[in-house]
């Protein structure tokens, strides 16, 4: 996943060995921004990449209530 412009994140997909991490590497090096790795699976959400608000349960007097809250992403 590659974050561009004001944030909005990209995916890049292709065949082994066409020079996506080289591209990614290049791009992340060209803007000055540091580069993370992270290893995604088919669960995975763009939320759990780069956060976003969640619903959370909390106890309140006379049952459950819930609240929004952000969850930073990895």
């Amino acid at each position: 996943m590659l974050l561009l412009g004001k944030g909005h994140p990209a995916a890049i997909e292709g065949e082994p060995g066409i020079g996506k991490n080289q591209a990614i590497e290049i791009v992340a090096k060209a803007l000055n921004r540091p580069l993370y790795r992270i290893r995604c699976t088919e669960e995975m959400t763009a939320r759990d990449i780069i956060g976003g608000e969640k619903l959370e349960a909390e106890k309140a007097e006379g049952g459950v209530a819930t609240k929004t809250v952000f969850s930073a992403g990895k």
